[in-house]
C-alpha cells in the first residue's frame, strides 16, 4: 500500500475528493483509490465506499437545505 504524507493528501486528493463527491463521480472516486493503491473488495475498500456514500447524501442535503 502507498504511503502519502498529509501534505500529498491535501494536494494530490482533496480537490479531486471534494469534485468527486460534488458531482457524486463514483468513477473518479474508483480512479482516487487506484491512485491510493486501495485493492477494490478489500476492507478499506468498501469503508471508504460507503464514507464516499455518506459524502454525497450530506453534499445533497445541505444543497437542499436553505442556510438559517
Amino acid at each position: 500500500m502507498a504511503e502519502f504524507t498529509r501534505s500529498e493528501i491535501h494536494n494530490e486528493f482533496k480537490g479531486k475528493l471534494d469534485y468527486a463527491i460534488r458531482r457524486a463521480d463514483y468513477e473518479g472516486f474508483k480512479e482516487l483509490l487506484s491512485l491510493a493503491e486501495i485493492a477494490p473488495g478489500s476492507d478499506r475498500y468498501r469503508s471508504l465506499e460507503a464514507e464516499f456514500w455518506r459524502a454525497v447524501a450530506v453534499y445533497r442535503k445541505n444543497r437542499r437545505e436553505p442556510p438559517e
